[in-house]
C-alpha cells in the first residue's frame, strides 16, 4: 500500500499526490472514502500504474495534523516572544 494525500479536487476529480515516489492520481471524487477532503492523507493499492483500492489512512492524517499544529505553536510562541521584546 501507497500513502498519498488529497491535494486539491478541481470539477469532481481529486487529484491525490504520492510524495515519496513522485506520482500523481487523478481519481472521481466518487472513488473516495466519503470522509476525504483536502489534506486528507489515503492508503493506496496500485496495480499496473492504476490506483486499485482506497482507504482512509485515519492514523496517518491524524499524525501529520498534530504536526502542523505544533509547528504552528511554536511559531505562535516565537511570535509572542518577538513582540515581547519589541514592547
Amino acid at each position: 500500500m501507497r500513502k498519498g494525500v488529497v491535494d486539491r479536487v478541481v470539477d469532481e476529480i481529486a487529484v491525490v499526490l504520492v510524495e515519496e515516489e513522485g506520482l500523481e492520481f487523478e481519481l472521481p471524487v466518487t472513488r473516495l472514502p466519503d470522509e476525504a477532503e483536502e489534506g486528507v492523507w489515503l492508503s493506496l493499492e496500485v496495480e499496473d500504474g492504476r490506483v486499485a483500492s482506497v482507504e482512509l489512512d485515519q492514523e496517518g492524517s491524524e499524525e501529520r495534523r498534530e504536526r502542523v499544529e505544533s509547528k504552528l505553536e511554536r511559531l505562535r510562541e516565537r511570535d509572542r516572544k518577538s513582540s515581547e521584546r519589541v514592547d
